[in-house]
């Protein structure tokens, strides 16, 4: 290797964020206070030089100044460490891109003027089966939708993940999912890792899975009954998931490190974590409302209403930026409305062509590839 290949390498090393040593950081802390508080006699005689330093001021205001900067620095220095990590491992929220549906001819995107486009198409000569759920990963390039075709055998079953860049599809089948044809998809925010429900009746289950099939894990809640609509938290350590049991439903929240589960609310459906991580939104009988995750209610309430929520009776989801939710109707129109529930409008109507109603409404991210903008 040349000479100018090493000096480039440590030149790159340098660029990258290092975090000091605690042990460095205590040491001079320590030794600035302790100089800063001792008597002027007690000071060492080989002291920092500090008259260059606003040489109009006292010498002790001069010690307190330089002092708070140095500690300003190395809180500075752990800071940019800490963003420089944080920028690697968290994704960077997108703008919206289309609101995505399940049809006859597949899965569709609405345009701008309400026109369906198609993303995965089903083919004359080859049925598709029941396409039941449908989620966008947080770069928007990945397409993960879940296939129930009521018959083992079909090829098509089970849950796939169609990268839109390349083509290639990640077919997942029932011996992988732990059931023939999961539902109700979430990505988490960071993309590596899928959230589904089983209905294999009388027994529902939660599980969680990595995109390429490995590491499923059994998400052990300690409910019986039907569990459906699971959502990540933003950090990735929370599901917030409906239970529907003996004619009642309750949304709950499963911590995934302390393998526990609290009650957020009684009688709401279908839960879904905003992108902030800091509201749930989840579907009541007159429309929608907006929880904390510690179970408060910040419904937007204005005027007489009885029936405290927002927007129309329906299946929430969130837009990527956080600013808005769609809204999935039992008769197959879609709904947008600003976060707070102003500006409600619907953007699909029931009979439009290819709207069916099945599963709940994704919304894409907005992908810039090759510095063009792609919906």
């Amino acid at each position: 290797m040349s000479t100018v290949d090493r000096v480039a390498r440590i030149l790159a090393g340098l660029d990258r964020p290092v975090q000091p040593r605690p042990e460095f950081a205590e040491s001079l802390r320590a030794d600035l206070l302790a100089l800063l508080q001792a008597p002027v006699h007690a000071r060492p005689r080989r002291r920092l030089r500090l008259d260059w330093f606003l040489p109009q001021a006292p010498p002790r205001l001069r010690l307190l100044l330089v002092t708070a900067l140095l500690l300003l620095v190395l809180a500075g220095i752990a800071t940019a460490t800490y963003v420089g990590v944080r920028a690697v491992a968290s994704p960077v929220r997108g703008d919206n891109g289309p609101v995505t549906l399940i049809g006859d001819a597949g899965i569709s995107t609405i345009g701008a003027d309400g026109r369906l486009h198609t993303v995965v198409r089903c083919r004359p000569t080859d049925w598709c089966g029941v396409l039941q759920s449908v989620a966008w990963s947080p770069d928007g390039r990945r397409l993960a939708y879940a296939v129930n075709t009521f018959a083992a055998n079909s090829p098509s079953a089970g849950l796939h993940v169609l990268d839109t860049t390349t083509g290639k599809d990640k077919h997942l089948v029932g011996g992988e999912l732990g059931c023939l044809a999961p539902f109700d998809l979430d990505w988490s925010s960071d993309g590596t890792r899928l959230v589904y429900a089983c209905d294999e009746y009388p027994v529902w289950r939660i599980y969680v899975i990595e995109p390429d099939g490995s590491d499923r894990m059994l998400v052990r809640t300690g409910l019986s009954g039907r569990l459906s609509s699971p959502s990540w938290s933003l950090d990735g350590t929370r599901i917030a998931f409906e239970l529907r049991s003996g004619g009642q439903s309750a949304i709950y929240l499963f911590d995934l490190l302390a393998s526990r589960r609290t009650l957020l609310v009684r009688g709401g459906t279908a839960p879904a974590w905003s992108p902030d991580g800091t509201t749930i939104a989840y579907r009541v009988g007159c429309g929608v409302r907006l929880a904390t995750p510690d179970g408060r209610d910040v419904t937007p309430i204005s005027g007489p209403d009885r029936c405290q929520a927002i927007g129309v009776p329906g299946v929430p989801v969130w837009s990527p930026d956080g600013k808005k939710i769609a809204v999935g109707t039992s008769d197959g129109g879609i709904y947008v409305m600003q976060a707070d529930g102003s500006h409600l409008s619907r953007i699909i109507a029931k009979g439009a062509a290819g709207a069916t109603g099945r599963g709940r409404p994704a919304w894409r991210p907005f992908v810039r590839a090759g510095g063009k903008e792609q919906g």
